[in-house]
């Protein structure tokens, strides 16, 4: 698993800890554990950065 830090239009910002986290063409999909877990919209978003942040299930 990996933690993103999520940075929004607004500033907001949001961790999150997932396997993997695509970008589909329209919107970016996390999965754990082969089942999605967030559908982030591109339109809203500033920046996705993968961090140093390894997590082990």
């Amino acid at each position: 698993m990996a933690t993103y830090l999520i940075t929004y239009d607004d500033g907001s910002t949001q961790k999150l800890t997932v396997d993997t986290l695509e970008y589909d063409g329209d919107q970016y999909i996390a999965r754990t554990g082969g089942q999605i877990t967030a559908y982030i919209r591109p339109l809203d978003v500033r920046s996705i950065i993968r961090t140093d942040e390894a997590v082990s299930s």
